[in-house]
């Protein structure tokens, strides 16, 4: 399991504690505390305070699917509101492969090595291919707003990055930004 993984389900373990419906009373008479006591605010208003900190440690982690803590927390009411129903909710980003297993081939033996001199022919020097064109699409791709947004990401992402978040082409995202 990734670190982020175990933040998600500290940050759920929270939201359970944090949102417990016994802890509070249900339509209090006007002019008293919505509290059962002074312990219990206190442990509510600390609990506020730890699952803060948990969507600020996640939304250094969950770039570019996540970028401030306030998200961080919407996500956060919702996996609790899918719990709550019995739902299976997946977290965008947490899908991703958190590491990379160790490949066969490092453990196969090497090819012998070869002492002495060996004479190999020289190649001629590659020529550089001219830079391909991308292909013009039939329709724009991403509306004004869009457009805006990624102009305003320039040099902040890359053009990778933008690509995957609005489901197009590197290619037009550097379009994009040279026309700007």
């Amino acid at each position: 399991m990734s670190i982020v993984s175990e933040c998600w389900e500290e940050l759920d373990r929270i939201m359970d504690q944090l949102m417990d419906p016994t802890k509070k009373i249900q339509n209090p008479p006007i002019g008293t505390s919505v509290w059962r006591s002074v312990d219990d605010q206190i442990l509510h208003e600390r609990l506020k305070g730890e699952a803060r900190g948990m969507a600020k440690l996640l939304a250094k982690f969950m770039v570019p699917f996540f970028r401030t803590a306030d998200e961080i927390a919407k996500e956060a009411r919702v996996r609790y509101e899918k719990r709550l129903a019995g739902e299976h909710h997946t977290t965008v980003g947490l899908a991703e492969r958190a590491y990379e297993f160790p490949s066969d081939d490092k453990y196969k033996s090497k090819p012998p090595v070869i002492k002495g001199p060996i004479s190999a022919p020289v190649a001629a020097p590659r020529k550089r291919a001219a830079p391909r064109k991308s292909p013009v699409l039939p329709f724009d791709p991403l509306s004004a707003e869009e457009k805006a947004s990624i102009m305003k990401m320039k040099g902040l992402m890359t053009e990778d990055e933008l690509a995957m978040i609005y489901k197009t082409r590197a290619s037009v995202i550097r379009a994009l930004w040279a026309e700007g």
